[in-house]
């Protein structure tokens, strides 16, 4: 039935999670730890976020329900300040929001609910409303929405080159809500104060 199937894309989900993690390494960053320790204490976020960095992945993403780890592509020594602070803050934004929670709550509703349209886009606009919320947190803090507007597009090309994003995590960008999001970070009108 539609219910196990959807079951089953959630564990595959998970699943694809923890292939990341075993397959993720520590990297000599000292600057990115205390770049993150900084936006940690500006996103008053009092747990810990543990930093890795894959080799196979090209976009930023955080996995993990209860403990966040936080998985950087392992060129992200090599980034320039601006990108640095706008990956941290969104990717941060979503541990501080508890997105991830958020995130397998929204997936376990559709599958029980699986033959109802309106969840499917109640679930499709509240995982867009996430990422608009973290998109604010990195205008909030001072980033140039031209600037992260770029960012996101050169994540997306990345992304189409390596063929999809990884799978059950938090990315940073996907194809799907990238129209939308660019959309709301240029309108110069939005103001809204992100939702935490």
């Amino acid at each position: 039935s539609g219910v196990i199937i959807l079951m089953m894309v959630t564990l595959y989900k998970f699943i694809g999670s923890r292939r990341l993690l075993r397959n993720s390494c520590s990297l000599d960053a000292g600057g990115i730890r205390q770049a993150i320790a900084r936006v940690r204490r500006k996103l008053d976020i009092k747990q810990r976020v543990k930093l890795v960095f894959s080799r196979e992945m090209e976009i930023p993403c955080v996995v993990g329900l209860f403990s966040p780890v936080l998985i950087l592509p392992a060129n992200a020594t090599t980034w320039d300040q601006n990108k640095l602070n706008s990956v941290l803050f969104h990717e941060l934004a979503h541990v501080r929001r508890k997105d991830t929670i958020r995130l397998l709550l929204l997936d376990l509703a559709t599958a029980l609910s699986w033959m109802n349209p309106l969840i499917w886009w109640a679930s499709r606009k509240s995982k867009l409303e996430m990422e608009n919320s973290c998109d604010n947190f990195v205008i909030n803090a001072g980033v140039k929405r031209t600037d992260y507007a770029m960012q996101l597009f050169d994540f997306i090309t990345l992304l189409s080159k390596a063929g999809k994003a990884p799978t059950g995590a938090m990315t940073m960008a996907r194809k799907s809500t990238l129209e939308s999001r660019v959309s709301s970070i240029l309108d110069k009108n939005n103001h809204r104060k992100p939702l935490s």
